[in-house]
């Protein structure tokens, strides 16, 4: 799975789907979507830490009293090759208005 953020270098992320069962099962749609929060709420928790690349928008910066795990939907995945898995967000919000 590769998570690409406005401002921040992507991210790789190997997530397994298969179970952890004798048999190694595939899993479920559901239980991949578990995983891929899990690792979005990972990735948001490293980058909150980072600064963003130069001359990036500021309105995508991750962290406190900016974009944060809870303003992200999972929408779709998109199963773009053997074994890989593209996920799409979308934001609960519009980044960087001004509206009160």
């Amino acid at each position: 799975m590769v998570l690409k953020w406005p401002g921040y270098h992507p991210c790789h992320r190997r997530v397994s789907t298969k179970d952890y069962t004798r048999e190694h099962l595939v899993i479920n749609k559901a239980r991949l979507a578990r995983v891929v929060a899990r690792c979005v709420e990972q990735f948001m928790d490293v980058m909150r830490k980072q600064a963003m690349q130069a001359g990036a928008d500021r309105r995508w910066k991750v962290g406190p009293r900016n974009i944060t795990v809870d303003d992200i939907i999972l929408v779709s995945l998109h199963h773009v090759s053997q074994g890989s898995w593209q996920p799409q967000l979308r934001l609960r919000r519009i980044v960087g208005t001004d509206v009160v």
